[in-house]
């Protein structure tokens, strides 16, 4: 992580992360792992590689599901892209595009992020009894 201690994600069931989660940590290896549930994100397109749908919707006539997810540029994946990272889509909104597309900088992240804020300032706390075993990813 850029503040350079280690992060694991763990993909288990919706009512295993709420039981682990709530003791707030676990040991591992030699030392004890704060944990935390990971919180939801967005769905990306991975054709026009907006926010907001899947690629069996989308309405987008630009098809980027060929190219390198850092530079933007077709040809190549991102595991083997030696470029500098470019985000196409803040560049199509005038914004500045020194990111790889979804990093902490990018516009629509950054965006959705403060729209959150807002929404979390505005909401109550509200009981969710969710009974479904779906995956949930968790973080520690």
């Amino acid at each position: 992580m850029r503040n350079g201690l280690c992060m694991t994600w763990v993909k288990c069931p919706i009512a295993s992360a709420i039981k682990v989660s709530k003791t707030g940590k676990i040991p591992l290896g030699w030392t004890m792992a704060r944990l935390e549930l990971q919180k939801p994100r967005k769905m990306r397109c991975f054709k026009c590689w907006e926010l907001g749908h899947h690629q069996d919707i989308c309405k987008s006539k630009t098809d980027r599901s060929h190219a390198c997810f850092r530079c933007g540029m077709d040809g190549h994946s991102a595991a083997s892209c030696t470029k500098e990272a470019h985000c196409v889509l803040c560049e199509s909104k005038g914004l500045s595009a020194r990111h790889r597309i979804g990093s902490h900088l990018c516009g629509e992240e950054v965006k959705d992020k403060n729209k959150n804020t807002k929404e979390k300032l505005d909401r109550r706390p509200v009981s969710i009894n969710n009974t479904n075993d779906e995956d949930t990813p968790m973080q520690s």
